[in-house]
């Protein structure tokens, strides 16, 4: 799981610093073609992140739902005629499923699932607000010509 750990963390910080260099390009568009450019690329390499993000979450939920379903699927099996040799091994694996769910979590901090996603966006837009309530804060030096 440090995979998943180090992978929310990069597109975390995508999430708060990508949106503060559009801003910053956006507002340097104006005066430069290549700034246009470093702002389309920021905002790809933004929806990359946020796309990644999304189909992260989304598989986590996917599967720990359908983990969770599948102690009905295999009680089912339970009504059908089976040898006795069968049926104790899916007796075997009701416990077993029964006993473990299915849960993708990041270090057991918190869980992988839909929710995730909003409470990643509020953290994120506080940081941005913080990053550029310092950016205004600093005095920007006018380029001489």
């Amino acid at each position: 799981m440090i995979q998943l750990t180090c992978t929310f963390m990069n597109l975390f910080i995508h999430a708060i610093v990508n949106p503060s260099f559009i801003i910053d390009s956006f507002v340097q568009s104006r005066n430069s073609y290549l700034a246009t450019i470093s702002m389309l690329i920021q905002l790809l390499w933004f929806l990359f992140s946020l796309t990644s993000l999304v189909s992260i979450t989304w598989t986590c939920t996917y599967t720990t739902y359908h983990g969770k379903r599948s102690a009905f699927f295999i009680s089912n099996l339970l009504s059908l005629d089976l040898p006795s040799v069968y049926r104790k091994q899916v007796k075997s694996a009701l416990l077993q499923v029964c006993g473990n769910t299915v849960e993708f979590t990041i270090q057991d901090f918190f869980k992988i699932d839909i929710k995730i996603i909003t409470s990643f966006a509020g953290m994120a837009l506080t940081y941005l607000i913080v990053i550029l309530q310092f950016d205004s804060a600093t005095p920007h030096k006018k380029p001489t010509s």
